[in-house]
């Protein structure tokens, strides 16, 4: 038996004592009230009763559910959990004031109301469950997907009952991410169970799904980081017929989800790099048939190239000279190093990464040969949209890299990159001081300190 089971059956076995213990103590309560109710002290018998329909209330409708969230009926491939709703606390105060007086005066018709009132908790369940079968659902995604941005999303549900329609339903989408609970969180959960509200949360809300019918409807989603979302399942839950208690079946399921960084105009990056600009433009002052200067004509040069109208002006042959190929080629360097000691490092991180990806958008629709290099993985040199969704998925996914953690995957120096094509521009950014001096024109090194 591993860890991870071992620790699942100390959670399992606790719950189970706690939920023994709690009704356990009620059934002793009672017994005790009962007891002491020949003895006629009625106000000891009075806070017996109420302690005991306390906890055998806190034992059954929440500790319960608690256990049986643990158990998967794999056979049916689905999972049912419940949870109370804030309408029910009131529900149930009012069903132990109606037990507790039923109790005290003996009274036929405040127990027939009494039993009436437990019926209605028990038929929600039922009815609830019921609404929830033979349900599935499936969602669409973009096949490109960037942060920030809006983003349709294709939802369909699915109702398999031949007879009988489904109520009030709400899917969410479950990502696996474990997020960090804080105290008021933990006391919520333990009274109301797991809420919705994680992962994609509340994505949709139907008030009636037919019998025998599937239901689709495109959602406006966004995005607010970049990264890979995993979609472990999806949750569906409803609230019918008399919202009481919410009914969640989780269904299993399995997928990805990449989100680029959003790519921005050059410009918004112009006041922590100054001369970004200027230095690209400079740069790339065209493609092979545009112009890139104008000179005097020097023998060896080919008529074709003089400009006879700058020739008129300067009374000196002027020629146009063209920028080559290899002039249109740039390489974006990003340095993955994390620096403890760089003030928040993992937000100037990700201002980088929209850099480098704002940069590779810019270049390809200039028309520019671009790559990446980064120190896990690198790009050959390419053209076109597909090329650049190949760079911003790189980007989507690269993390900081820590010195400290050892990796087995062999990775390149920023120094190797420098050597690699001195023909190119290379555009690096990094949170290392030590590039800062280099002078060679074609390299342009951005600090990340200046993000």
């Amino acid at each position: 038996m591993d860890s991870k089971a071992i620790q699942d059956f100390k959670r399992i076995a606790k719950e189970f004592f706690i939920t023994t213990f709690l009704l356990g103590s009620a059934l002793v309560l009672a017994v005790v009230s009962n007891s002491l109710l020949q003895t006629g002290d009625y106000q000891l018998v009075v806070g017996t009763t109420i302690l005991s329909l306390v906890l055998a209330g806190i034992g059954g409708l929440y500790s319960v559910p608690k256990l049986s969230r643990r158990v998967n009926l794999e056979l049916f491939s689905w999972r049912f959990s419940y949870s109370a709703t804030p309408e029910m606390a009131f529900f149930f105060v009012l069903t132990i004031i109606v037990g507790f007086s039923a109790i005290n005066t003996g009274n036929n018709l405040l127990y027939l109301v009494f039993s009436v009132l437990i019926a209605v908790i028990i038929a929600s369940g039922i009815i609830s469950e019921g609404s929830l079968r033979k349900l599935d659902v499936s969602l669409r995604f973009p096949e490109h997907i960037f942060a920030n941005q809006e983003t349709l999303l294709e939802l369909s549900l699915i109702n398999r009952k031949k007879l009988l329609p489904s109520f009030s339903l709400t899917v969410g989408v479950n990502t696996g991410e474990e997020e960090k609970k804080n105290l008021f969180v933990k006391v919520q959960e333990l009274f109301l169970g797991p809420q919705q509200e994680k992962g994609f949360g509340k994505l949709a809300h139907y008030s009636i799904l037919p019998n025998n019918s599937k239901v689709s409807q495109r959602i406006s989603y966004t995005f607010r980081k970049r990264g890979n979302y995993q979609i472990t399942g999806f949750m569906i839950s409803t609230k019918f017929p008399f919202g009481f208690l919410r009914k969640v079946q989780e269904k299993e399921a399995a997928g990805e989800v990449i989100v680029y960084p959003e790519p921005q105009p050059i410009s918004s990056f112009a006041a922590s790099i100054p001369v970004l600009t200027g230095w690209l433009e400079s740069s790339q002052k065209g493609n092979s048939t545009d112009l890139y200067r104008m000179r005097q004509y020097v023998p060896n040069d080919s008529m074709r190239y003089i400009d006879w109208k700058a020739t008129a002006k300067t009374r000196r042959l002027m020629v146009k000279e063209f920028t080559t190929e290899d002039e249109r080629r740039f390489s974006l360097v990003l340095d993955d190093q994390q620096i403890d000691d760089l003030a928040d490092f993992q937000e100037k991180f990700e201002r980088a990464v929209v850099l480098i990806a704002s940069l590779a958008d810019y270049l390809t629709k200039q028309g520019s040969e671009v790559r990446l290099l980064t120190p896990k993985e690198q790009t050959d040199f390419g053209l076109g949209t597909e090329h650049l969704y190949k760079i911003f998925r790189i980007l989507a996914l690269i993390q900081p890299r820590s010195q400290n953690i050892i990796d087995n995957k062999p990775t390149k120096s920023i120094s190797e990159f420098l050597e690699m094509d001195k023909n190119d521009f290379k555009i690096i950014v990094t949170p290392l001081p030590s590039l800062m001096t280099t002078n060679n024109i074609r390299i342009k090194v951005i600090s990340l300190s200046k993000l």
